[in-house]
């Protein structure tokens, strides 16, 4: 299956993806609230080797599930930096320690990852209305990533918010390693009937590593926020390289 929709578990000890995700299982099982896994746990399951760092949950409601989260034994923590300047952009996001994290002077091991609440309508997505039956947390499609991730790199401006620089690179660096990664970016399905329009030159330029693809580059933000705002303007086609047509050809 081109887009794997959830993990399916195949043991019933615990696999260190299921300690990982253990506040996904929480959720799921005492308040029947679903959740994407994101950031580097999500780009992972497409074969990106990504270095994991703490954990990214996307929830329809961050406060509620963070209820749930304390009564179950968590401990609502601090966004450590370099996140305490995303904090700033997302308001609603909530940290949390696992009730297996030992505390020295007040503070968690850092040793152990934090488990991050994030609101899913911020990225754009749509969680379904019940967790899966068989597996927590949801995976999200390849182009729901791809598209959400697209679309929050563009909204933040360099000229704006302090944090918006050391978010952005973080964002780019995952849309970056997806393409240079993960052959799933190169299926035609993608390019004809998942990815938002407005991205697609994007998509190509990445597909194609132009020189202008390093996302964490002020003059390569303002490069292809201009193409998006031109494609949504009806300005500009976008224009799918030779190369890129060819290897399409070649897979059909």
């Amino acid at each position: 299956m081109l887009f794997p929709l959830f993990w399916r578990r195949s043991f019933k000890k615990k696999t260190r993806r299921e300690q990982r995700h253990e506040a996904a299982r929480v959720l799921s099982k005492d308040a029947a609230i679903p959740s994407f896994i994101w950031m580097e746990d999500a780009v992972a399951q497409y074969d990106v080797p990504t270095v994991i760092f703490d954990v990214w949950l996307l929830v329809p409601n961050v406060e509620k599930a963070a209820q749930v989260l304390q009564r179950a034994g968590w401990t609502r923590t601090e966004v450590l930096p370099p996140k305490q300047r995303m904090k700033k952009l997302i308001a609603d996001c909530q940290a949390f320690v696992s009730p297996s994290v030992h505390f020295f002077d007040n503070a968690p091991d850092r040793r152990h990852d934090l488990t991050i609440l994030l609101p899913v309508e911020q990225w754009g997505l749509t969680l379904p209305d019940t967790p899966p039956k068989e597996a927590v947390p949801y995976v999200p499609h390849l182009y729901e990533i791809l598209n959400s991730m697209m679309a929050m790199y563009i909204s933040l401006d360099p000229d704006g918010h302090e944090g918006n620089d050391a978010f952005r690179d973080h964002i780019g660096v995952l849309i970056g390693y997806c393409y240079m990664y993960s052959e799933q970016t190169r299926d035609l399905e993608l390019d004809q009937q998942w990815l938002d329009r407005k991205f697609l030159q994007l998509h190509y330029d990445l597909l194609e590593n132009k020189h202008w693809v390093d996302l964490g580059a002020r003059p390569s933000w303002h490069h292809h926020k201009e193409n998006v705002e031109k494609i949504e303007r009806g300005e500009l086609q976008p224009q799918r390289p030779l190369e890129i047509a060819q290897m399409y050809r070649d897979r059909a």
